[in-house]
């Protein structure tokens, strides 16, 4: 899910005092909240507010830097599995304990509003949806069912105005493709701490790399960390394991904005197949080899250490999975694509294995469309050879919730087949139906909002092909 810009006037920091915790437990600190405490306009606090950046500074990503990222991530673990396990009320207090770590990120908020709305408890649902909105969440609200509890309250109406008029704000702001922002600040602060720790014992690379590298971070980093890396140990532990191969990729890393011009044509034409398109902001982090890439809120999220790969990169230390899934810098516009795609895409509260293929399909289908990539040969060699009995599995899982046969595998597949061809089956699927459509804009509109998965299965035509 998805954080806001620069950190917002909503809790900026939080003190380890638990008075401090308590009294954030009970406010949004936004402009309206400040101004109803001092007697004074939303407007002048707004203003005041504007000056002291201008005295001070913006508020960095140091600004912020004491927070416990380890606790917020163990806090959003949690919540996950609980709200998986359907205990919401577990799964709400784990989410609202990563909040109280002082993290900016909408989309947990968001995720702490459907889970004390599953859980019945609509007083803190609308705070933490409240939150989330002033953070800088982006998402459809009244499509979500996990909300639904909130809808007949007094305040949703009043709420969700709130977020269109900020969504409406957004994308006035991000609609053109030649403007979007890329941010590679935590790619140099990741080098910077690199540098660092080389010439230290092991023993002191964590508080290297809290200090030079997670403190200093984006928000987009943030968001990065709290859904992706295990942990500040764990991060630490993979940099050690695997000391070749990150001293072979600083060179592409380092050089990863010089795909702009390349992501700049894929939006175009995305703006030219999907008018609507809304372009965030790009951040380049440095991962543990857990993720490529994903969106958030706050935009698109991409561990430049899987996409740097290079003539002095050394492959051996890594395992199967790992050595599959890195690949070239010049793999970068595809990856963006395939990121925005996923950006653009509405929740559509179908939890089916059948839902979850099309919405990666969709991303791989369009994202390859308009930047001319195709992120996986080897998954698509190998799907263009069993696709017949592909398909013959995956019609037989597909209306279960389990995923793990199929998609975010990592190094959890059989021998000799490719992981996640959750991916191949959802593309092929996509492929079909916009090659049969009449009308091709609204085709890859359907495929973006995906509101109905068996819809767009049926109206592909796919499943006739083996059934022949």
């Amino acid at each position: 899910m998805k954080a806001a810009g620069w950190p917002s006037c909503s809790a900026a920091e939080i003190s380890k005092d638990q008075r401090a915790s308590e009294t954030l437990s009970e406010s949004v600190y936004t402009p309206s909240h400040l101004a109803s405490k001092v007697e004074i306009s939303v407007q002048a606090c707004c203003r005041m507010l504007s000056l002291s950046l201008v005295m001070c500074g913006p508020l960095s990503a140091s600004s912020f830097a004491t927070v416990d990222l380890d606790a917020a991530r163990k806090s959003v673990i949690k919540g996950e599995k609980a709200f998986e396990e359907k205990r919401f009320d577990d799964s709400a207090k784990a989410y609202a304990a990563a909040m109280h770590t002082g993290i900016q990120c909408p989309d947990i908020a968001y995720n702490a509003a459907q889970a004390y709305s599953r859980a019945g408890d609509l007083k803190s649902a609308f705070k933490y949806l409240s939150m989330a909105i002033d953070l800088g969440f982006h998402g459809d609200l009244s499509g979500d069912a996990d909300l639904q509890p909130l809808h007949v309250q007094p305040s949703w109406k009043e709420l969700v105005h709130s977020h269109q008029r900020k969504e409406k704000a957004y994308r006035a702001a991000h609609r053109n493709p030649d403007n979007v922002h890329i941010s590679t600040s935590d790619v140099s602060n990741f080098w910077h701490a690199y540098d660092l720790a080389v010439t230290r014992p092991a023993a002191e690379w964590p508080d290297i790399f809290r200090q030079e590298y997670f403190n200093k971070r984006s928000p987009g980093l943030e968001d990065y960390f709290v859904t992706k890396i295990q942990s500040e140990a764990d991060f630490v532990r993979t940099l050690q394991r695997l000391p070749r191969f990150y001293a072979g990729i600083r060179d592409d890393s380092l050089a990863v904005a010089g795909n702009l011009p390349e992501i700049k044509r894929s939006f175009r034409r995305l703006k030219t197949l999907y008018p609507q398109a809304i372009f965030p902001d790009i951040y380049f982090v440095v991962g543990e080899l857990t993720s490529g890439g994903t969106s958030t809120s706050t935009g698109l999220l991409l561990g430049s250490e899987m996409e740097s790969v290079g003539p002095r990169t050394f492959l051996d230390e890594l395992g199967p999975w790992e050595r599959s899934a890195v690949g070239p810098s010049a793999s970068v516009p595809g990856l963006v694509a395939h990121e925005i795609i996923h950006f653009e895409q509405l929740p559509s509260g179908d939890n089916r294995l059948l839902a979850a293929a099309l919405t990666e399909g969709a991303a791989d289908f369009i994202g390859a469309m308009i930047s001319d990539m195709l992120l996986n040969n080897t998954q698509s060699t190998y799907g263009d050879s069993h696709e017949a009995e592909l398909w013959r599995s995956f019609s037989q899982e597909m209306n279960g919730t389990d995923l793990s046969h199929w998609l975010y595998q990592g190094d959890r597949h059989p021998p000799g087949v490719p992981a996640d061809l959750g991916y191949y089956v959802g593309r092929k699927i996509c492929e079909a139906y916009y090659a049969r459509a009449k009308d091709k804009k609204r085709a890859i509109r359907e495929l973006v909002q995906m509101r109905d998965a068996t819809k767009i299965l049926q109206g592909s035509g796919y499943a006739e092909r083996f059934s022949r």
